[in-house]
């Protein structure tokens, strides 16, 4: 078009020109555009923004036009896209400062700081340029009446040139914040998630628009039968929810057969509204990366995304590599526990050595099925296996709970140290019995309830590594460890369950101190001198503590005569105990020892 005064197209008025009636209605969002809102109360300027802007592209990529009439309709607009780049608004529309309210409502209830605006007016007397700049948050400021086209093209490129800048900053300041966060905990599998969303997120702030992306690994081809689905490992912008899910409950078909062109060699496809990239890393799997917004990406655009694919492929090969490391340790840890080799204050299992040891005071608690030899004439190999197993299954969890360390299991027993003292391993002994008497009422067997034994003493031990170069254990070495052995033993003379030694009743919680007999020093098998033994009554039925509690006198009294060896007037006590109290086979075995003179 010739302009009579000898301008130029571009040196016209931009709203100088006829209207073509009001615009279309705008089109659906697609990925891969700048959003930019017009809002104005004249058809005119609408029709005039159109023609100027519509075949426009800033840095390769289209623009999206959407348009209001009104400040309230504008309102909706920018609720249904507050991810627009550029806003050109009117000011004066349904009241003199229609448009500067909306400014303020905006960014002050919006909090959307991001969208450039260039305010445009006709009127400049009702809102002037230096006190409309200082007073509120806008990027430009334009007269209707001195913008040509090419001044309002500029304006836009400038205004979603800095949106796009601002948006970049924002993004990778985010992803820079959520990739220093995952490195602390970097092999955990949720932070190595966070660590390359935190990166994608700063590469796809890079590619603006293109925001929006998905990073996953998959097979060639992508769903074989016999392989996993492959999940969502990293995501950004509108994907950010789809975190873990499947990745074809997040991309619909058309993308997925993109994705196995991309996989059977094709590397690329780049299609109108996203792209996919895949990436040969010499593995039998490859990274993929789905980008929403179409068009081929430029050169240093393309080696951005190389280099996260790359490297993101590396990481996870590390990840799991690091978990298959971590399994085996565990693995390794069911047959020797680390928290026995971290007795001997070895942080590294590498460095352990046959002969290393250290001395220390330790519990020693052994346990043993009582007549359990007897049981198993009665029944197969393969049922004494699994009894055994189903009863440690049990057993095992009371004794980890309350800091126990299962040194070995001894058939139908088990040695168990516990470093945190005496008072852990009674409460573990308690539990353990509570446990074996659930596993009795709920699971009757043909030759009745199983009885379970248990000693504990408390003592200095030589905590150390045993064997050869090749073949070593930990272990715990001192006469503490034939003690507790010996006093387990003697539940089978006395017919009790729980016996301690003195070491370990003046250590048990104060209020298990009531529950406790002594029964005098025993002499065991094995010692040259007697230990004082203790019956813990905690886990006997009330009736029977009652009954107990009833001949306390007596009792004590026959224990303290048989010690000095008076044996009429033990027996005598023992006498008055037994008639009380018939069930009482520690006072039976008692009175037999007092009426022999043994």
């Amino acid at each position: 078009m010739h302009d009579p005064q000898g301008r130029s197209d571009d040196d016209a008025p931009a709203w100088a020109e006829d209207g073509e009636g009001p615009p279309a209605p705008a089109a659906e969002t697609s990925g891969g555009r700048w959003k930019v809102i017009v809002v104005d109360d004249d058809p005119s300027v609408h029709s005039v923004s159109r023609l100027a802007l519509q075949r426009l592209t800033v840095d390769g990529v289209p623009l999206q036009l959407h348009f209001a009439a009104s400040a309230r309709e504008a309102r909706g607009v920018l609720d249904d896209h507050g991810d627009a780049a550029l806003l050109l608004l009117d000011v004066v529309m349904e009241s003199d400062d229609a448009g500067l309210r909306l400014v303020d409502w905006l960014r002050r209830e919006r909090i959307n700081t991001m969208i450039r605006i260039v305010l445009r007016t006709g009127q400049p007397g009702l809102a002037p340029e230096m006190e409309v700049m200082t007073g509120y948050d806008i990027n430009d400021y334009l007269a209707k009446t001195e913008v040509t086209t090419q001044r309002l093209i500029t304006s836009v490129i400038a205004g979603v040139r800095a949106y796009r800048d601002l948006r970049t900053i924002t993004i990778q300041r985010a992803g820079l914040h959520k990739v220093i966060e995952a490195t602390s905990t970097l092999f955990d599998a949720r932070s190595l998630e966070q660590l390359l969303g935190g990166i994608l997120e700063q590469v796809s702030g890079l590619l603006l628009p293109r925001e929006s992306s998905v990073f996953f690994v998959a097979r060639r081809p992508l769903f074989e039968p016999t392989e996993a689905t492959p999940t969502v490992i990293a995501a950004s912008g509108r994907f950010s929810a789809a975190l873990g899910q499947p990745v074809h409950e997040v991309l619909d078909a058309t993308v997925l057969r993109d994705v196995e062109r991309s996989l059977a060699g094709l590397g690329s496809v780049e299609r109108g509204d996203y792209s996919v990239y895949s990436f040969d890393l010499g593995g039998d799997v490859r990274p993929v990366l789905y980008l929403d917004g179409g068009g081929a990406l430029e050169s240093w655009e393309r080696q951005v995304v190389s280099l996260f694919c790359a490297n993101a492929g590396m990481a996870l090969r590390n990840h799991r590599l690091y978990a298959e490391r971590e399994q085996w340790l565990r693995a390794f840890e069911r047959f020797v526990p680390k928290s026995l080799v971290h007795l001997l204050q070895k942080n590294d299992l590498r460095r352990v050595e046959v002969g290393d040891h250290l001395a220390r005071d330790m519990s020693i608690l052994f346990l043993d099925i009582a007549s359990f030899t007897a049981r198993c004439e009665t029944m197969t190999p393969p049922a004494v296996f699994e009894l055994l197993n189903r009863l440690y299954a049990i057993v095992g969890p009371c004794l980890e709970q309350h800091r126990g360390i299962i040194d070995k299991y001894l058939g139908d027993g088990a040695m168990v140290l516990f470093p945190s003292g005496p008072r852990e391993a009674v409460e573990a002994a308690l539990a353990v019995l509570a446990a074996i008497d659930r596993f009795n009422r709920e699971t009757p067997l043909p030759d009745g309830p199983l009885v379970m034994g248990i000693g504990v003493h408390h003592g200095p031990v030589i905590v150390g590594m045993v064997g050869h170069a090749r073949r070593m254990a930990p272990t715990v070495i001192a006469d503490t460890v034939n003690t507790a052995a010996r006093i387990q033993e003697y539940n089978r003379v006395l017919g009790t369950t729980l016996l301690v030694s003195r070491a370990v009743a003046e250590s048990v919680d104060p209020a298990r101190r009531s529950a406790l007999r002594s029964l005098g020093p025993i002499a065991l098998r094995g010692r040259t001198q007697p230990v004082e033994l203790l019956e813990v009554l905690a886990a006997a039925p009330a009736p029977v503590r009652a009954l107990r509690a009833a001949t306390a006198g007596s009792f004590a009294a026959g224990v303290a005569a048989l010690d000095r060896q008076e044996f009429a007037v033990a027996a005598a006590r023992f006498t008055e105990v037994v008639d009380a109290d018939p069930g009482d086979t520690v006072a039976r075995q008692f009175l037999d020892c007092a009426t022999t003179g043994a």
